[in-house]
């Protein structure tokens, strides 16, 4: 495929994406919100938040597709998943973003992302392998260290949780 036709596909993909977002927009706005690519991580996460996955899903996808290598669609993408409940995707999804990545941020995203999914897929020893792996992670300069400890022990708390319920429904 040529440079041209590449660029082509990423501009439709941005103009599926805005044209996604103003659809799935709630009826309690008036004008259409613009949404850029830099905004579309936080469009999702905005919609996982209000229950809007459905609308998540489809955003993540226009952005991934928009542009394929970008790690934090791919983030946004498998945090979808996860709440969707297509936790082999999702797991995909984030083990390719934490492959292909040197920056130590988007590995630390990446391996607590992997651990919830392993977590809500049920398995957790996986999930608790992948904790191991943020915690290992070195770098984090630019990643404030109590945010780091803070997201640690709330996805331990989730695996903890998760073991808890195991032993208590057999």
């Amino acid at each position: 495929m040529t440079r041209g036709a590449t660029s082509v596909l990423r501009q439709i993909g941005c103009a599926v994406l805005l044209m996604t977002l103003t659809a799935t927009q709630s009826t309690a706005q008036t004008e259409p919100s613009r949404l850029s690519l830099t905004g579309a991580p936080q469009a999702v996460g905005n919609l996982i938040g209000s229950g809007q996955l459905t609308a998540a899903r489809e955003i993540a996808l226009a952005a991934l597709r928009a542009s394929p290598d970008n790690r934090r669609f791919m983030l946004s993408l498998a945090r979808t998943e996860t709440r969707l409940g297509n936790y082999a995707s999702a797991i995909a999804l984030v083990r390719k973003a934490y492959r292909t990545t040197n920056d130590p941020q988007t590995k630390f995203y990446a391996a607590q992302t992997v651990a919830q999914a392993h977590t809500s897929a049920g398995s957790l020893t996986r999930a608790q392998l992948w904790l191991r792996c943020a915690r290992k992670i070195r770098g984090l300069r630019r990643f404030p260290l109590g945010l780091h400890r803070q997201a640690i022990s709330t996805t331990a708390a989730l695996i903890q949780n998760s073991c808890y319920q195991a032993s208590h429904t057999s």
